[in-house]
């Protein structure tokens, strides 16, 4: 029998608001500091958090964790772009030349997270059940291989980097190595692991080959992304962003120049 712990709507709530809480603290940090090490969490809260608010706001109860992820990810994703774009254009309405400046754009996105956070929590008024592993071993080997498959995206990350400063190819092609190892394990342990663990494995294998090979050198290669880059910067320059800033054709297309 499967077991599962208990979390009522007022601790899910709470539990949200310091997820919420620490994110704040991140940016600042990171703002004040520039240490990349702390743009990895900063990036995961950002794109989990309020996509977590809206699938309890939508109750829709999926099957895995991995569907989960993703769909949080994804509305994560969207309420920052929402949020951006009603900065952007609500700020600039009542007088602030630079609406995409730190504190406006974060005071809107925390606005909109805990509006979600609050409905969530006032909509739901039963626990829900977060089912762990049944076993330890079963555990123990989710924890392990999802520890060992982070390391992927890392590795080749450094390796690109020790490359671009005109380093050698060790560090990639240890993490080739390290792959090739990861991929026969999991070849033996394949009754032993969930479907999830297996599908957030094969996505860490994919990140590292990508990462291997878009992180190599440090210049802007392509020119789509040029043009992209361009439309950034002048709005980060401008601190608003304005379509008539950049004239082309190009802005026809306005979700590859609102993405970036």
């Amino acid at each position: 029998m499967k077991q599962s712990w208990q979390i009522s709507p007022r601790n899910a709530g709470i539990g949200l608001l310091a997820w919420l809480a620490v994110t704040n603290i991140l940016v600042w940090l990171v703002y004040v500091t520039d240490w990349w090490i702390l743009k990895v969490p900063l990036f995961l809260c950002i794109v989990f958090l309020p996509g977590s608010a809206i699938l309890r706001i939508l109750k829709i109860v999926l099957r895995t964790s991995t569907v989960a992820v993703l769909y949080s990810f994804g509305l994560s994703v969207l309420v920052l772009m929402l949020s951006g774009l009603a900065t952007n254009q609500l700020l600039y309405m009542i007088g602030i030349d630079r609406p995409l400046e730190l504190t406006g754009i974060l005071s809107v996105w925390d606005s909109i997270t805990a509006l979600c956070i609050g409905v969530s929590t006032c909509l739901h008024h039963r626990p829900f059940y977060l089912t762990r592993p049944s076993s330890r071993a079963a555990l123990k080997y989710t924890i392990t291989l999802s520890l060992l498959s982070t390391l992927l995206p890392v590795g080749a990350v450094l390796g690109a980097f020790r490359l671009n400063n005109g380093g050698d190819a060790l560090v990639s092609e240890l993490t080739l190595c390290y792959a090739a190892g990861l991929i026969i394990l999991v070849f033996l342990l394949r009754q032993r692991l969930t479907d999830q663990v297996l599908a957030w494995f094969i996505f860490s294998v994919g990140l590292a080959i990508l990462l291997m090979t878009s992180m190599r050198g440090w210049d802007i290669v392509g020119h789509d992304i040029e043009r992209e880059f361009r439309v950034y910067s002048l709005t980060h320059l401008y601190g608003h962003w304005n379509i008539g800033l950049d004239r082309s054709p190009y802005n026809a297309c306005l979700s590859i120049t609102i993405l970036p």
